[in-house]
């Protein structure tokens, strides 16, 4: 192996290190206003130690060994998991039981949306027969999940074209008011994927 590869191969290992620890070293910044200044003030009073040992991005083999690892921690974990710990510590019951609550109530949020949101056959009527390709394409990319369950069902496609006697009654509205609907649906969407863009980014993904 030549002097240059070895050069080049410990400046990678060296990038990565750094961006990996810049990288695990950016949460426990901000938090949601309902809780926030608590959880500030935990870190600043209770968990300094540990909020500074997160902040150094340095894994303790060691300290993980011998303390951390008994409280759960693992080597993926080794720097978030004891500040986590702390903040749960030195958090009141009544606080932990409404985070509790939001968790369950948010991770059955993306089944909810995928049971309520178009299906398959759905989506496909609107891109052949409907001719809005780009629209599909665009619901497809706002959607939060896909349902598995209806994923496996079957429907014709022509019983979903045929007239319904309980169907909406839309009146012959002019051009512009069907250029107007156009036009908020594509915002809808927009949003929609701003959205899934946005919570990407704050996840970390």
């Amino acid at each position: 192996m030549t002097h240059t590869t070895c050069v080049l191969i410990a400046v990678v290992f060296l990038f990565h290190n750094s961006s990996a620890s810049a990288f695990a070293t950016k949460q426990f910044q901000e938090w949601y206003p309902e809780y926030g200044f608590m959880f500030k003030r935990i870190l600043e009073e209770n968990c300094t130690e540990q909020y500074q040992y997160y902040l150094s991005g340095q894994k303790n083999m060691t300290r993980l060994d011998l303390y951390d690892q008994w409280d759960g921690s693992s080597k993926t974990s080794a720097l978030a998991q004891p500040v986590a710990s702390c903040i749960l510590r030195n958090t009141s019951d009544w606080i932990k039981s409404g985070m509790a609550s939001a968790a369950v109530l948010l991770g059955v949020t993306p089944a909810i949306l995928a049971i309520l949101g178009p299906s398959i056959e759905e989506t496909s009527s609107l891109f052949i027969f409907g001719s809005r390709p780009f629209l599909v394409m665009c619901l497809a990319l706002g959607s939060p999940s896909i349902n598995p369950i209806r994923a496996m069902e079957y429907r014709k496609p022509l019983e979903i074209l045929k007239p319904r006697d309980d169907g909406l009654k839309l009146p012959n509205w002019p051009d512009w008011v069907h250029h107007i609907i156009v036009l908020i649906e594509y915002l809808l969407v927009a949003a929609a994927i701003v959205n899934i863009a946005t919570l990407i980014h704050d996840l970390g993904l």
